[in-house]
């Protein structure tokens, strides 16, 4: 399970880093587009220039502001550190219901002699064996989660 939060921390630092990139050349660009008008209204430019300054002008509007940039930014740090807190929540309540199933398997063996005491029991010992499954499976649909999140990298943001 280390291993696999050593993959998901290093996905997020990408998804991170993209954000990051994604910041950079948003401000290059709008710098760019910028002295690009300024030198337009200086000189006269030929006809495929101006559509090549108008399709400029169209990106730079569609971009995303920085403030969105940086709002995405800090809601998947707090994701990825939610997530992360989770699945450490969840690795201890697996680990405490084996520890209560092993229990109450010891105890029923303790007491195989006292009438009507080892079906109850045995009973408890199933449900900490079913507790600690569940929590497995809910550990793995975190770590799916988690490299979910990492399929995001690739994409721009």
């Amino acid at each position: 399970m280390e291993l696999g939060h050593q993959v998901n921390e290093k996905r997020w630092a990408l998804v991170l880093e993209t954000i990051d990139g994604s910041e950079r050349s948003l401000a290059q660009l709008k710098t760019g587009v910028a002295k690009l008008r300024e030198g337009a209204g200086a000189t006269q430019l030929s006809d495929g220039f101006e559509k090549m300054g108008g399709a400029i002008r169209t990106m730079d509007a569609r971009m995303p502001y920085p403030a969105d940039l940086k709002a995405l930014k800090a809601g998947a740090q707090q994701l990825h550190a939610g997530q992360r807190e989770f699945g450490g929540a969840l690795d201890q309540l697996q680990a405490g219901a084996v520890k209560l199933g092993a229990g109450a398997r010891q105890m029923e063996e303790k007491m195989a002699d006292i009438p009507f005491v080892d079906e109850r029991i045995s009973k408890a010992a199933g449900g900490g064996e079913k507790l600690a499954e569940g929590l497995g499976k809910a550990g793995e649909g975190n770590g799916r989660l988690q490299k979910g999140g990492g399929a995001a990298q690739g994409r721009r943001i």
